[in-house]
């Protein structure tokens, strides 16, 4: 039997063969908002849990040695300060030396340049600073991600990051599937 008449069977038959696989797509696949939001959630859920357990250490020794109630006032004022340095490390640290952090690996994106090199130093804050800003009027500088071609929101922007599909050194790929098809 022929390749045409085989063809002509399954039609009879009511079968229809998949689609052929296209080419690969071509470029990055930008990553959009409910994502992007899960990461930062399980990113700020992660940086709070390890904040309760070393704050709960702290106070449980500050109890044991009997520390004054007015040492305690700034050991507070300290512990907020190396707060804010343990967020600023994490996000900019991750960003800059893995292109993402734990919350962006569990999703399966990365942070990076539009041409695909990794965020640097003055990038990494700028973008973290800008994320913040971005969340502040009820979460306005988010809304872009929604409609930009690139989803990209105010904090990408201002950085010149965009958020891709990969992990790791692996754009193009999501947690470790190809997206190429395969034989």
């Amino acid at each position: 039997m022929t390749d045409a008449a085989v063809r002509a069977a399954q039609r009879a038959a009511g079968f229809s063969p998949p689609p052929e696989a296209g080419p690969a797509p071509q470029g990055p696949q930008y990553v959009g908002i409910v994502s992007r939001a899960v990461a930062l959630v399980l990113d700020a859920a992660l940086l709070n849990l390890v904040a309760v357990v070393v704050g709960a250490s702290v106070v449980l020794l500050m109890d044991t040695l009997g520390i004054p109630e007015r040492v305690r006032g700034f050991v507070v004022l300290i512990a907020g300060a190396v707060y804010f340095v343990w967020v600023v490390v994490y996000f900019v640290g991750f960003w800059m030396i893995n292109a993402q952090t734990l919350g962006d690996r569990v999703m399966g994106f990365r942070v990076q340049r539009p041409d695909g090199s990794r965020v640097g130093l003055r990038s990494g804050v700028v973008r973290l600073g800008a994320l913040v800003l971005s969340a502040i009027p009820l979460g306005a500088g988010f809304i872009p991600v929604i409609f930009d071609a690139r989803r990209r929101g105010f904090h990408d922007r201002v950085a010149g990051t965009v958020v891709v599909v990969g992990v790791g050194d692996k754009p193009h790929q999501h947690l470790g599937v190809p997206t190429e098809p395969g034989p």
